[in-house]
């Protein structure tokens, strides 16, 4: 096979790979994020308050009474938000009033947040309570509070209403998400590729 058509397929091949596993990987980034959002919106439901800033910088809070996979809607907005147009999102208040749903709902919210987050509850009884989660299990999880750090065991079907404290900060992009500085490197290696079977005198088989 001569030089030419040598150079010939290790472009083809070199800028078939850079497109699939680069650029591709840019263009995925987006609905990356809108599954990474939609994840957190469903940890809480429906009637849970949030406060959301878009991309334009426009800033707006309510209460979600639907979304899906691509859409979030808030009470009293009108028109869907696309997620992908969403910038921040935090969750600012949750009530679950319905018994038969209490500790599912209150479970999902709970391990949605993870454990280090500072929260404040208020329980079926009227009590309130603050502090840390530091433990989520089957039907209960561990609330840390107090200057002395008091671990409280408490039930999921106990809670009514979450306020994510200060430490649950708007929803971050993943620290996995494909980057442009990986995208592009992959495509420097593609070239590099090319370059070397350029530079190569031996014929392909």
């Amino acid at each position: 096979m001569n030089c030419s058509k040598r150079v010939a397929i290790a472009l083809i091949i070199g800028l078939g790979w850079s497109k699939t596993s680069g650029l591709a990987q840019l263009r995925a980034v987006p609905d990356f994020r809108s599954g990474y959002l939609m994840q957190r919106v469903e940890a809480f439901g429906t009637g849970a308050e949030v406060s959301i800033e878009l991309q334009n910088g426009k800033k707006l809070r309510g209460t979600m009474d639907f979304f899906d996979a691509a859409h979030i809607r808030l009470i009293d907005k009108g028109q869907a938000i696309a997620f992908e147009n969403i910038k921040d999102l935090k969750v600012t208040k949750v009530t679950y009033g319905d018994p038969s749903e209490r500790a599912n709902r209150v479970q999902s919210a709970v391990q949605g947040l993870g454990v280090n987050q500072k929260v404040k509850l208020r329980l079926v009884s009227g009590k309130t309570l603050k502090g840390w989660i530091q433990y989520s299990g089957e039907n209960t999880f561990d609330l840390v509070s107090g200057e002395q750090a008091e671990i409280r065991t408490v039930a999921y079907d106990e809670v009514q209403t979450i306020w994510p404290g200060a430490t649950s900060r708007a929803l971050p992009f993943p620290q996995a998400r494909p980057s442009p500085k990986a995208a592009f490197k992959k495509i420097a290696v593609a070239f590099a590729v090319i370059f070397l079977l350029m530079a190569s005198g031996k014929d392909l088989p």
